[in-house]
């Protein structure tokens, strides 16, 4: 029998294709969707999933406005659909993050969750936008991707 990762992998290579995917590992892979770097990463012990994918650069100035709409956005969640957004542990990049419980769990719950990640992800990524409306890189900086795989490495 698949475990939930084995089913969900294949439900994305079947999606997405072999090329937006790379498996790290037994129980974690790397997504591109619409030039978005998401990592998932499967937790066999609890049965849990984590999505999580960088959203824009922690700019060096008006850092306090940021925060505020950042946290005023994760109040109740309701401009999160129950993600959460936060900042990596050196304060360069804003991310977003989402643990599913699989118990009860199909794959198109997955991709539902799924999508709702990249429009929430999308929608940040706009809100951090600089104020001349142009947004600062997302995916595919080595240290954002380093980091966040860090953070999801057991």
């Amino acid at each position: 029998m698949k475990t939930t990762f084995e089913l969900v992998s294949d439900f994305l290579l079947e999606k997405f294709g072999i090329d937006s995917i790379e498996r790290d590992g037994n129980n974690q892979l790397s997504l591109a969707i619409n030039d978005r770097l998401i990592l998932i990463h499967y937790f066999p012990e609890n049965e849990k999933i984590l999505i999580a994918g960088s959203i824009a650069p922690l700019p060096l100035n008006d850092r306090e406005n940021l925060f505020l709409r950042l946290l005023q956005g994760q109040y109740f969640f309701h401009k999160t659909s129950g993600m959460t957004l936060s900042v990596d542990p050196n304060g360069t990049f804003i991310a977003l993050q989402a643990c599913i419980d699989t118990h009860s769990f199909s794959t198109d719950d997955f991709f539902t969750i799924l999508d709702n990640f990249v429009h929430v992800a999308e929608f940040w990524e706009k809100e951090c936008a600089n104020e001349d409306g142009t947004s600062t890189p997302t995916a595919g900086n080595e240290e954002q991707t380093a980091c966040l795989a860090q953070w999801m490495r057991v």
